[in-house]
């Protein structure tokens, strides 16, 4: 072998190496993220603390609307009860068009 295919052979391995180098790099480089940045961290609390937030609200009108409607149930089954069979269509056709008012129907 003559010292010009010595030079080239040591070329194109210092080349791979560059290029393996350059590859291990950006392989770190894209997967090590933002998790030690300080601020995405606060960000991410943030966020967390708002979503936490928001579902506490969420639970809260979902108990009312609940609560709510157990409300109208139970008014309507007093309603019921208290009139005769005669008289239960004027009831519920009364209690409709109350409903219908008050729902801007």
């Amino acid at each position: 072998m003559n010292d010009l295919e010595r030079l080239i052979r040591k070329n194109i391995v210092c080349a791979w190496a560059i290029a393996a180098l350059a590859a291990a790099a950006l392989i770190y480089w894209l997967l090590r993220g933002h998790a030690g940045s300080v601020r995405v961290g606060e960000k991410l609390g943030e966020i967390r603390t708002t979503t936490a937030q928001n579902e506490r609200r969420v639970e809260v009108i979902f108990d009312a609307a609940k609560q709510r409607e157990e409300t109208a149930r139970n008014e309507t089954n007093q309603k019921m009860a208290a009139v005769s069979d005669d008289d239960l269509p004027d009831l519920l056709a009364g209690l409709l068009s109350e409903y219908r008012k008050q729902s801007g129907r």
